[in-house]
């Protein structure tokens, strides 16, 4: 992990009040992390904290896109997405119970959020992964598999094969 060193930020070193940090993602970074759920992928995250002497209040701001499959027509496309998550991390020692709280040891000088990066980035995307929408609010998938799905819909009804709803009904005439 040494490589996500540039995602350690000073904790000691920094003084109380507001700070800004900004972070370039890219596939690489994704490498780190076993079983990625995002591959190939850009993303700019920009973190402000806003330290005081107990605390620190983390807020991440993402943007960027990944490399994805569209869940209607399964050809892929750059996926855009954004999302801001915030982090508070208290200077004690101890275990959090809560999901937005971590705690820092005291004499820690540095704290590496490559990990909460990866979570809110993953958190950002969506649950429906498809093309965007066009001007008239249809999405702008590819076409041919719709067709082919509608053409083979009705080969198979057209050549008098049983359609799987006739197999079903079979099977409950049986009883």
């Amino acid at each position: 992990m040494e490589s996500l060193k540039q995602f350690s930020i000073p904790v000691r070193g920094i003084g109380i009040g507001l700070h800004k940090f900004d972070f370039q993602i890219d596939s690489e970074f994704f490498e780190h992390f076993a079983d990625s759920i995002i591959q190939e992928g850009n993303f700019k995250v920009q973190l402000e904290i806003f330290k005081s002497e107990t605390m620190m209040d983390m807020d991440y701001g993402i943007t960027g896109s990944f490399r994805t499959v569209c869940d209607r027509c399964l050809q892929p496309f750059d996926l855009a997405c954004e999302g801001s998550h915030q982090l508070i991390a208290k200077f004690k020692e101890g275990e959090s119970t809560e999901a937005e709280i971590v705690f820092i040891h005291p004499l820690e000088h540095e704290f590496n959020v490559a990990q909460y990066i990866y979570e809110f980035i993953c958190l950002s995307i969506p649950m429906i992964k498809s093309h965007p929408l066009d001007e008239e609010g249809e999405p702008t998938c590819e076409v041919d598999i719709f067709d082919y799905l509608e053409n083979d819909d009705e080969e198979q009804t057209e050549e008098g094969k049983p359609s799987v709803w006739d197999a079903l009904k079979d099977l409950k005439k049986k009883d």
